[in-house]
């Protein structure tokens, strides 16, 4: 293994390029003019981007791009859309029963025809109702907040992602076959400009949406204040319901997470960008926190990611007076027992024993130039729900890939408190590294997307 010293001159080698100059990040709030305004419009790729911008120890302004692509990207998804699915023309925190552009996307369940249920009723298409049922993170365990409900987990994709998968028949295992067996690479469009510098023409490439959900009781208005709501229904099925009868639960869900993963032709090779959005109020960072880049995450938490002593606010996912609690260990580890019960708290092991709230705390702390992108976009974002929120990074191949960077991914770790509670300081808590062994059913390499692992296998 190489030393500390050697590792740093290593990268010293890798990364000794010109310096980037500071990034202005009012003046970015929008990828068209006038850009120091909040605006609806997606971008398609990171345009600032190129490949003499020094990453990490070397040039602190290397990720400011990325950053400010994961915002503007966060806000124009989550912009208001009107009757006839148009960004409206009022402001980011107007019309909060509003669709929002990601809710137009399609479900991944019905892009694979796996209907997610059909306990709750039809869902009108004129009301921003979620139909959900997944409640198990990228590690195979539920989360539990403190209220004692599962989170639960919405994943879409866009038209251009949907497009490709339908136009080259990939939406059934019969089709994932024959393609595999073609020869040919799976290969999703590249979100990119016809003229960089003006950021004009060219499409926003292929993207996957994950969103997570806290459930509030819908007859209680004060509790979710803070968060983005919308009216949802959550699908429990038999094996999961206590009484062992499948059933409905009509939920207002409140928004604690969300996964962007775009495709772009930028300066990074032409792979995705991972990006992830957390609520502010998700959980502490802990008291051993410590950059994303260190590559001895097994040697700094080898005591778990330690709770902050004392915590300056009331979290979703961590109770400070819990002093006896294990930090990021699964309450829920015994697949049989995550049962829903029909009214609230909704975890449980029996009818009479609730399931244990998870006591999770934040291992990575973003750097100094995320933390100052989200201090200016939340300023701009004040009065609003959206202020609560807060990009934890975004990650790009901005590396060679070894030993300090595997998949060449930088930063190095990208988890999100409420879909990879568990496997933060795990080798595979980085998102290009956890998806670069994504398949088809099929078993063939997928381009880094899960998507298809919801596609119905034959009998």
């Amino acid at each position: 293994m190489l030393t500390t010293m050697a590792l740093v001159l290593t990268m010293t080698a890798v990364f000794a390029q010109p310096v980037a100059q500071p990034i202005d990040i009012t003046a970015n709030f929008c990828d068209h003019p006038p850009r120091e305004v909040l605006c609806s419009t997606l971008p398609n790729d990171v345009s600032d981007f190129t490949a003499s911008l020094v990453y990490t120890l070397i040039e602190k302004n290397a990720q400011s791009p990325f950053d400010l692509f994961s915002w503007q990207s966060f806000i124009a998804l989550n912009w208001p859309r009107d009757a006839q699915g148009n960004a409206a023309n009022e402001k980011i925190g107007s019309m909060p029963d509003a669709l929002r552009r990601w809710q137009s996307y399609t479900p991944v369940e019905t892009l694979f025809n796996a209907p997610l249920s059909t306990v709750c009723p039809a869902v009108s298409g004129d009301t921003p109702t979620l139909m959900l049922s997944a409640f198990l993170q990228a590690g195979g365990t539920p989360l539990v907040d403190q209220a004692g409900n599962y989170v639960v987990f919405d994943a879409r994709v866009n038209q251009v992602m949907a497009h490709y998968i339908k136009s080259n028949k990939l939406e059934t295992y019969a089709g994932q076959v024959a393609f595999a067996r073609s020869e040919e690479q799976i290969d999703f469009p590249r979100g990119h400009y016809d003229n960089a510098e003006l950021r004009l023409g060219g499409n926003e490439g292929a993207i996957e949406i994950k969103t997570a959900w806290r459930m509030f009781d819908p007859g209680n208005e004060k509790a979710p204040k803070q968060f983005f709501t919308v009216k949802g229904m959550v699908a429990v099925d038999a094996a999961h319901s206590l009484s062992g009868e499948p059933f409905c639960i009509d939920a207002r869900l409140g928004l604690v997470g969300m996964h962007i993963v775009r495709r772009t032709q930028s300066g990074n090779g032409g792979d995705w960008i991972w990006t992830t959005f957390e609520h502010v109020d998700n959980a502490p960072f802990a008291d051993n926190a410590r950059g994303p880049n260190n590559i001895f995450a097994k040697e700094l938490f080898s005591q778990d990611c330690r709770a902050a002593p004392s915590p300056d606010r009331s979290y979703s996912f961590f109770n400070a007076s819990c002093t006896h609690c294990r930090v990021n260990t699964p309450t829920a580890v015994n697949s049989p027992s995550w049962k829903w019960a029909e009214q609230m708290p909704y975890a449980r092991i029996t009818r009479q024993t609730p399931m244990p709230p998870d006591q999770v705390s934040r291992c990575w702390n973003p750097s100094i130039g995320t933390r100052q992108i989200n201090e200016v976009w939340q300023q701009a974002l004040a009065g609003t729900v959206w202020q609560n929120y807060a990009v934890a990074t975004t990650q790009w191949r901005g590396a060679s890939k070894g030993a300090m960077f595997p998949h060449g991914e930088v930063p190095r770790y990208l988890t999100n408190s409420t879909m990879e509670s568990f496997i933060q300081a795990d080798p595979q808590g980085t998102c290009l590294g956890c998806h670069s062994g994504a398949t088809t059913a099929a078993g063939q390499a997928s381009n880094f997307s899960f998507v298809f692992q919801s596609t119905a296998k034959p009998e």
